[in-house]
C-alpha cells in the first residue's frame, strides 16, 4: 500500500521539482548578490543530507529510533525535505554564473531534483520499515 501511495506522490513531486527549479533560476539570475548565500546553504544541506545516510546506514534505522526518536525523526524529515532542493540549487548556481544554456539552467537540475526526491521517496519505505517493523 505504501509503494502505490509513494507513486501517486510521483507526479506531484515532479511539478515542485521543476517549480522549485524555475522559481530558483529566476531568483538567482534577478538577484545574483543571494547565490553565495544560496550555495553556501545548499552545500550545509547536502552534508547533513550524506550525514543522514551514513547514520542511517551505520549504525542504523532501528537503533537511532531506539535511542533518539525525536532527534533522528526530526534530523531524517529535514534531510528528506532539504536533500532535493539544495542538489538542485548547486546545479542552477553553477549554471548561472557559467551563463549555460536554459537546458543546463533547468532541464538538468529539475531531472536531479525529481530523482533525488523519487529516492528519498522510495527510500523512506525503508526507513519506515526498518524503525517500525513491516507495515
Amino acid at each position: 500500500m505504501e509503494v502505490v501511495l509513494r507513486f501517486l506522490v510521483m507526479p506531484i513531486s515532479l511539478v515542485a521539482s521543476i517549480t522549485f527549479c524555475v522559481l530558483m533560476w529566476i531568483s538567482v539570475r534577478k538577484w545574483p548578490q543571494i547565490a553565495p548565500t544560496c550555495a553556501v546553504l545548499a552545500v550545509v544541506g547536502c552534508v547533513a543530507v550524506a550525514a543522514c545516510i551514513a547514520v542511517s546506514v551505520w549504525p542504523g534505522v532501528a537503533t537511532l529510533n531506539q535511542k533518539w526518536p525525536l532527534l533522528y525523526g526530526i534530523f531524517y524529515r529535514v534531510c528528506f525535505l532539504i536533500g532535493p532542493p539544495a542538489v538542485a540549487t548547486l546545479l542552477i548556481i553553477d549554471a548561472v554564473k557559467k551563463k549555460k544554456g536554459k537546458a543546463a539552467a533547468l532541464v538538468l537540475p529539475s531531472a536531479a531534483c525529481f530523482l533525488m526526491c523519487a529516492v528519498f521517496l522510495l527510500g523512506d519505505i525503508f526507513v519506515y520499515e526498518a524503525a517500525f517493523g513491516p507495515s
